[in-house]
């Protein structure tokens, strides 16, 4: 495994600031030093933004009020930062008790870990930046997730952010070709059941003869995986039917026709708006983050909280402790360690994150004492996590209670020292 600090991470380094906080907030670090082991608000550090003095670090800092710009290079417009995007809207709006706008949704298949095909329902959207799918369909597929830490913008500026991303090959319903080879966003859900209400399908004629993509349009169903605009040139092929007197079209795609427009509901409506974009530029709400999470510049410690900084030696029962070879041991734990990470992406990279905590915090360092040397220890170490949580929950645990070749490990050589709680007898 590579350690390194975060502040050298080309990958962390090229993202934007506001995918920098994100990535940040994910993993559970402090925004000012980096490090795992604390919050901003307890951070041991006294180095602020260099930007703008405030209780972060320069690398997460974002606004024009007090960044340089380079000299040859004209500033931006608001609403139009480099590297945004801004997609048109995607509205539904329903003003007609009996009226309501059908979306674009076909059945698709996908293929899971195993390669098996598994069919789900999509909505179309030619106004997305990107391709989603649901974080229960992600995780009923099992396929492998990596970090994605780009903002998610939404109507009236709404920020989220992406739980993963994966890769997905969509086919028509249970067929294998042609297939769509996509990197689609996790998140916990894309929208509510489509269509919203039940719609009367009775006045459709022109639709009848047309191998729909999605049969059971008219009747609300769960969305599992929305495919953007990257891929929407892919999908629509020739084809077209007007709708009469103002009633839905329909056109034609690799996975069937898909039907869209106005239709009657056979229930009251009601009035819904959607809008997504991915987005790169600085947002008004992440500026806000700011105002509510910052903290006094500087920290104040008492005289007491001064002194309480010591180091002492570990509490050895002998004078000169006998302690076996246990490099073997720590090595073939690893290996198996190893083997074990590179199942599980997801898992690798929290436990890399962990132990590169620990080499900045300065808990570890690097062993260049190879061949190991008789008088030392080798801890064995191994992860501890909840499988479901989301960022994943993870410690390390190292295992000092290993035996060594003479068959005594490094705590039974320790005192363990009085009992910090009583008895439950004794209370």
């Amino acid at each position: 495994m590579d350690y390194h600090p975060l502040t050298k991470c080309d990958p962390f380094l090229s993202l934007e600031p506001p995918q920098r906080h994100v990535f940040i907030k994910q993993h559970r670090l402090c925004f000012n030093c980096f490090a795992r082991s604390h919050g901003v608000g307890r951070c041991p550090s006294k180095i602020n933004c260099r930007v703008c003095g405030k209780r972060h670090h320069t690398l997460v800092h974002f606004g024009n009020a007090t960044t340089p710009s380079p000299s040859n290079e004209a500033p931006l417009a608001p609403g139009n930062q480099e590297g945004t995007i801004p997609s048109p809207v995607t509205m539904m709006t329903n003003l007609s008790c009996q009226k309501v706008v059908l979306f674009v949704t076909c059945l698709v298949s996908v293929s899971d870990k195993s390669g098996r095909l598994v069919t789900c329902r999509a909505l179309l959207d030619s106004s997305s930046q990107a391709s989603f799918v649901t974080d229960s369909f992600a995780k009923k597929l099992e396929l492998p997730r990596s970090l994605s830490p780009t903002p998610i913008q939404a109507l009236n500026q709404m920020l989220t952010s992406a739980l993963g991303k994966v890769a997905l090959g969509v086919t028509p319903s249970q067929r294998k070709s042609p297939a769509l080879h996509i990197e689609a966003l996790v998140i916990p859900s894309i929208c509510d059941k489509v269509p919203y209400q039940v719609i009367d399908k009775q006045n459709l004629k022109h639709l009848r003869s047309l191998p729909l993509a999605d049969p059971h349009f008219c009747k609300p169903n769960e969305i599992d995986v929305l495919l953007g605009a990257e891929v929407y040139g892919d999908i629509c092929l020739p084809g077209f039917r007007k709708g009469q007197n103002g009633g839905p079209c329909a056109f034609r795609t690799i996975f069937g026709w898909v039907v869209l427009g106005k239709v009657n509901s056979l229930e009251p409506s009601s009035l819904f708006s959607f809008y997504t974009t991915v987005s790169t530029a600085v947002d008004v709400s992440l500026k806000r983050f700011w105002e509510l999470e910052s903290v006094p510049s500087k920290t104040f410690m008492s005289p007491e909280d001064k002194l309480c900084r010591y180091v002492v030696s570990l509490p050895f029962k002998e004078k000169h402790p006998s302690l076996g070879e246990s490099y073997l041991q720590a090595l073939r734990r690893f290996q198996l360690l190893e083997a074990r990470l590179a199942k599980n992406p997801t898992l690798r990279l929290a436990y890399n994150e962990f132990l590169r905590d620990y080499w900045e915090q300065g808990h570890m360092a690097l062993v260049s004492d190879l061949p190991p040397s008789p008088q030392g220890y080798y801890i064995p170490h191994h992860a501890v996590w909840k499988p479901h949580s989301e960022p994943l929950e993870l410690r390390v645990v190292f295992d000092a209670s290993a035996k060594t070749s003479n068959g005594r490990s490094l705590n039974d050589l320790l005192f363990t020292g009085p009992k910090l709680q009583s008895d439950i007898g004794g209370i």
